[in-house]
C-alpha cells in the first residue's frame, strides 16, 4: 500500500523529473534576426521583464541577450538614478556593480595559472602555495582522534591545511560564508589580511570538505588573493631570470664596438624599464587606482596583484575596457545608481563601496556591453571575437618586445585558455539532491527539463545590485540581466527567457541545418568530381562480419538512400557516414546512433556511438578502386572477417 501511495505521489508531483529521451541540440549556425518567430520571442521577453519589475517594486534594469558572436537583443528600463525621474535614460554602457559575477574571472585565472605551469593541479592543497592561512576543522581531529594512533593530539592538530583550490571554486571547502568583518570595512585598515587570518585562527570550519556545497565568498575572496600571491612570486622568480640575463648580456657587450656598446646600453635600459613597467603594472594604460583598495592595508602591493592580473590576462584581451574593481575609475555620470527600501517604506540610493581584501568574490564593476563580451567569449571556446583581437594587436607586440611575463602566453593564440579548459571549467562538480540543480567553479546550474537542456549561470548581489549571467552553451545563447534593487528572486527572470528563447531558436536552427546539409553534400559532391576522387562502392562494405569469439558487426544498405547502417546484433542501428569530408582516408568511417531522441542517455555516452571503424582492403587503396573488395574490419578494439 506504501508503495502505490509512493508511486501516485511522484506522478501527481510537477517536479518529478522524468527522461524521456537523450537529447540533442542542433548546430549554432547564423541566423536572419529578422526573422518573425525572433521578433516575436524578444517581444516576449520585453513583456516579461516589465511585467516583473512591477511586481517587485524594480524601476531600472537592463537586458542583454548574445548569440553565437554578438548581441542580438538588448533593452534598458528607467534611469541612471531610479529615484529621480530626470537622471539620465539607462544605456547597456552604463557601469554597474556585477557581485558575485566576480567569481567567475576568479575561477577563470585559476584555470589559467593551472594551464600555465603556475599551479600543478587544482586538486592541490592550497597550503603547499600559501601557508599562512590557517583554520581549524573539528572534523579532522575528530577522524584523528578516533583511531588507536590519535591518542594525545592537541589543538594545534585542529589547523586545517587540506582545503584545495577545486573545493575553493565549487564552494566545497566547509569554509563560512563570509569574511570576518563588517562589510562597511572592506578595504580600510579595519579590515586588513593580518586581522582576517588573525581571526579565522580561531575559527573553525563548518563542514567536511566535499561533504556538501556551502556558498562561501570568504573562499572566493581566499582563492584570488592566493592567486595573487603566485602571481608575485613568478614575477619575482622573472625578475632575478632577467637580472640575470641582463648581466649576461653585458658581459657579451663587452666584446662588441664602442658604437655597439653604447646601442646595447640604451636598449638595456630601456628594457630594463619596460620590464619594470610590466612587472608592477603600473603603465598608465593598465594602472588601477589603488587609493581605496590600499586604505589600512599592510601588503596593498602583494593584494593588487590579484586585480593587476585581471585586468592584464582577462579584461584587455576580452577589450573589456569599462570594467574595473574601483569605482574612482569611473565617472559618476556613468554610473547606474542601486536603491533600497528602507524600513519606514521610502527608497535611499546606497553609497558605492569598493570590496578591499574581498573582491575576488564580488568586488568588479562593469557594464552589460562588456559582459556580453565575457559571455560570448564563454559561448565560443574560448576564442577571442575578431573585434577584441584589433584592439589587442598593439598590446601583444608591446608585450612581446617588453615583457618577459608568461601569464600573457595565451595571448598569442587568441585564446585566453585552451578549448578544453572551457568546457572543464563548464562541468559540475556537485549535483544538489533536487536532481536539477548543480555547482561547478562557480557556475550555478539549472537544469530546464521543459527544453532539456542545462543553463549555466552566475548571480551577484551586493549594495542594491541585482545581476544575472546565463548561458545555454549547445545553442551558443547568452542572457545578462541587471536590476538596481534587490529583491527575492532565484535567477532574475532568465529562466522564463530562456524557456521563450529555446524552442524558437531549436526550431530554426533545425529547419537552416537541415536546408545547410543539403547545400553542403551537394558541394561535397561537386568538389569530390572535380578532384577526380574515384568513391568507394558502398556494395563493398556490406556483409556480416564474425570473429572466433562470437562478435558480430553487421552492415547493410538503405536502397531508397544509399545511405549505410550497422548494428553488433542488437537493437542498436548506427548510421555510417566518412570519417573526413575531403575523402583522405576512404578505409575509416564513423557511426553514429541513428535517432538518438529516441533513446535514453546511457547507450549514447556508454556505447559504440561516434566511434570510428577501420575497413581492411584486399590491397592499399589507390586510384583503381575498382578491384578493391573489403575483407575485415577492426571496431571497438575487435577484428572482425566478412563471412
Amino acid at each position: 500500500m506504501k508503495t502505490i501511495i509512493l508511486i501516485l505521489f511522484l506522478l501527481l508531483n510537477n517536479n518529478l523529473l522524468i527522461i524521456k529521451s537523450c537529447p540533442t541540440y542542433p548546430n549554432p549556425i547564423k541566423l536572419n534576426q529578422n526573422e518573425r518567430l525572433l521578433i516575436e520571442a524578444y517581444n516576449q521577453i520585453d513583456e516579461l521583464i516589465q511585467n516583473n519589475m512591477k511586481l517587485n517594486n524594480v524601476t531600472s534594469f537592463i537586458a542583454t541577450i548574445v548569440y553565437m558572436d554578438e548581441i542580438v537583443w538588448s533593452k534598458t528600463y528607467g534611469t541612471l538614478n531610479p529615484l529621480d525621474d530626470k537622471s539620465p535614460p539607462l544605456t547597456i554602457d552604463n557601469n554597474i556593480k556585477i557581485a558575485s559575477l566576480t567569481k567567475v574571472f576568479t575561477s577563470l585565472m585559476m584555470y589559467q595559472l593551472r594551464d600555465n605551469g603556475e599551479i600543478l593541479s587544482l586538486d592541490d592543497k592550497i597550503s603547499n602555495y600559501f601557508p599562512k592561512f590557517k583554520i581549524n576543522d573539528i572534523y579532522k581531529f575528530k577522524s584523528s582522534s578516533g583511531s588507536s594512533s590519535g591518542s594525545g593530539k592537541s589543538k594545534s592538530d585542529l589547523k586545517d591545511n587540506s582545503i584545495t583550490f577545486r573545493q575553493l571554486a565549487s564552494h566545497q571547502s566547509g569554509l563560512p560564508r563570509e569574511v570576518p568583518c563588517d562589510s562597511i570595512t572592506y578595504g580600510t585598515k579595519n579590515c586588513t589580511e593580518n586581522i582576517i587570518f588573525e581571526r579565522l585562527s580561531k575559527q573553525f570550519t563548518l563542514l567536511r570538505q566535499y561533504s556538501e556545497v556551502h556558498y562561501s565568498n570568504l573562499g572566493f575572496a581566499l582563492l584570488g588573493r592566493i592567486l595573487g600571491e603566485i602571481i608575485s612570486n613568478s614575477t619575482n622568480n622573472n625578475n632575478n631570470n632577467n637580472n640575470n640575463n641582463n648581466n649576461n648580456n653585458n658581459n657579451n657587450n663587452n666584446n662588441n664596438n664602442n658604437n655597439n656598446n653604447n646601442n646595447n646600453n640604451n636598449n638595456n635600459n630601456n628594457n630594463n624599464n619596460n620590464n619594470n613597467n610590466n612587472n608592477n603594472n603600473n603603465n598608465n594604460n593598465n594602472k588601477i587606482k589603488t587609493n581605496h583598495l590600499n586604505s589600512g592595508s599592510s601588503s596593498s602591493s602583494e593584494q593588487l596583484q590579484y586585480e593587476n592580473y585581471i585586468l592584464n590576462n582577462i579584461l584587455k584581451p576580452l577589450n573589456m575596457m569599462n570594467t574595473t574593481f574601483n569605482y574612482d575609475d569611473i565617472d559618476s555620470n556613468n554610473l547606474a545608481l542601486g536603491y533600497e527600501i528602507l524600513k519606514n517604506g521610502t527608497f535611499e540610493i546606497v553609497q558605492r563601496q569598493n570590496s578591499g581584501w574581498n573582491s575576488p568574490a564580488g568586488g568588479l564593476y562593469s557594464t552589460a556591453r562588456d559582459i556580453s563580451k565575457f559571455m560570448i567569449f564563454w559561448l565560443n571556446n574560448g576564442i577571442i571575437s575578431n573585434n577584441n583581437n584589433n584592439n589587442n594587436n598593439n598590446n601583444n607586440n608591446n608585450n612581446n618586445n617588453n615583457n618577459n611575463n608568461n601569464n600573457n602566453n595565451n595571448n598569442n593564440n587568441n585564446f585566453i585558455v585552451k578549448e578544453s579548459t572551457i568546457n572543464e571549467a563548464l562541468l559540475p562538480v556537485s549535483l544538489i539532491s533536487d536532481g536539477l540543480t548543480a555547482y561547478g567553479t562557480p557556475f550555478e546550474m539549472w537544469y530546464d527539463q521543459q527544453n532539456n537542456i542545462w543553463l549555466k549561470s552566475k548571480a551577484g548581489i551586493a549594495n542594491a545590485y541585482r545581476t544575472q549571467m546565463a548561458l545555454i552553451p549547445p545553442l551558443k545563447l547568452g542572457m545578462f540581466f541587471s536590476s538596481q534593487f534587490v529583491f527575492d528572486t532565484p535567477d532574475l527572470f532568465t529562466r522564463e527567457a530562456s524557456q521563450i528563447l529555446i524552442p524558437v531558436y531549436e526550431y530554426l536552427l533545425n529547419k537552416q541545418q537541415q536546408q545547410q546539409e543539403e547545400e553542403q553534400y551537394e558541394v561535397q559532391q561537386q568538389q569530390q568530381q572535380q578532384n577526380n576522387i574515384k568513391l568507394l562502392s558502398n556494395d563493398i562494405f556490406i556483409g556480416n562480419y564474425l570473429n572466433e569469439f562470437g562478435s558480430i558487426f553487421n552492415i547493410f544498405i538503405d536502397n531508397s538512400t544509399g545511405l549505410l547502417y550497422c548494428n553488433f546484433g542488437n537493437g542498436f542501428v548506427y548510421l555510417i557516414s566518412d570519417f573526413d569530408d575531403n575523402y583522405n582516408f576512404p578505409h575509416i568511417k564513423r557511426i553514429s546512433l541513428l535517432d538518438p531522441k529516441q533513446h535514453i542517455c546511457w547507450p549514447i555516452v556508454d556505447g559504440a556511438n561516434e566511434e570510428l571503424i577501420y575497413f581492411i582492403f584486399n590491397d592499399d587503396v589507390d586510384d583503381n578502386r575498382n578491384s578493391i573488395f573489403c575483407t575485415g574490419v577492426q571496431v571497438l578494439g575487435q577484428f572482425l572477417y566478412k563471412n
